[in-house]
């Protein structure tokens, strides 16, 4: 867990690369790259499925949240080895 230092209004003001920048873990480890996911919501056939989204800090959206709570799912990859973006 880790708190962005940012105040917000609503949880639907939070930008994904504000999410990304804010990530503790990025910024001292700089030999490593993170893969992250954000939890969002799926409706199908009016039945609600929670999924995992990849989204890339190049695209300036809202941050996927679920009952106002933003959840990741962060996967810290081999050196050298890099997310597709």
């Amino acid at each position: 867990m880790f708190i962005l230092p940012k105040k917000y209004h609503s949880v639907r003001d939070v930008r994904v690369s504000e999410v990304i920048a804010a990530f503790p873990l990025s910024k001292s480890d700089k030999d490593h790259d993170y893969l992250i996911r954000f939890e969002s919501v799926f409706y199908q056939n009016k039945r609600r499925v929670n999924i995992w989204v990849d989204i890339g800090n190049s695209f300036d959206v809202s941050v996927p949240n679920i009952d106002g709570m933003i959840r990741l799912k962060v996967l810290k990859l081999p050196k050298g080895v890099k997310a597709k973006r």
